[in-house]
């Protein structure tokens, strides 16, 4: 999965660089050439309304998508499309369909978004805070698909975010390092065992805590769950201790 969304981004990269003239004007253009793919990537698939329901109307007006939880009815995260062209939009009106809906439906949407198709920013309207910024145009592929699996639609358990968080990656990624779990080559991990995150500045929350590898990105790092909380892990910070 990470290697498709890696290529997504990348794809994206490139129709941004040389199609933006045919696209940043119209916001039809940019969902079906710039947004659909992100969100279908992620495991939104905009074509199934038991998945994502395009332009609902709700007691804040009509929302440009709203992701639905495993039930299929509940709302995750509304997402606001905009423009390629307009630059700094803020999330105002997206958080507006998020609290009309928790007031009016006695809802629980704790995320909304909103993107121009290159720009994207998660906010969680109960900490009042961005969760999640990133920029496809100008960033890295690899550490931007790391920011995009906090929307990852498998990393939810029962139809709400555990935690959006910011990739952790120390920015090296030996190809020699060995990490020995008694069953692996060296230099790898195996999906589902039990990890131990050492202590690191950068990942207060887990430090010294034991959690599971949920999976493995080629020459990156990990996704680690710990207490529900699931978060990127550069290989030399994780010890292994049970497959």
């Amino acid at each position: 999965m990470l290697d498709d969304l890696v290529q997504t981004i990348e794809t994206l990269k490139k129709r941004i660089r040389n199609h933006r003239d045919d696209i940043q004007n119209y916001e039809s253009r940019t969902r079906v050439t710039l947004i659909d793919p992100i969100l279908r990537v992620l495991g939104w698939d905009v074509s199934d309304p038991a998945i994502v329901q395009i332009e609902p109307k709700g007691p804040g007006g009509w929302a440009d998508y709203a992701l639905l939880g495993n039930n299929g009815r509940t709302v995750v995260i509304f997402v606001e499309a905009k423009r390629l062209s307009i630059k700094d939009s803020p999330i105002t009106q997206t958080v507006g369909y998020a609290v009309s809906e928790n007031i009016e439906n006695n809802a629980n949407v704790r995320y909304c978004a909103s993107t121009n198709g290159d720009t994207w920013e998660v906010y969680d309207i109960t900490s009042q805070k961005s969760v999640m910024k990133a920029s496809i145009a100008t960033e890295d592929a690899a550490k931007c698909a790391l920011k995009f699996l906090s929307l990852w639609r498998r990393s939810m358990a029962d139809g709400v975010f555990d935690s959006v968080v910011e990739p952790v990656i120390d920015g090296s990624t030996p190809n020699s390092e060995k990490i020995d779990n008694g069953t692996s080559e060296p230099g790898q991990l195996v999906p589902g065992c039990k990890v131990l995150v050492k202590q690191t500045a950068r990942a207060k929350s887990f430090r010294g805590k034991e959690g599971r590898l949920i999976m493995l990105g080629e020459g990156t790092g990990a996704l680690i769950q710990v207490d529900n909380i699931k978060k990127w892990f550069s290989r030399r910070n994780l010890q292994v201790l049970s497959a």
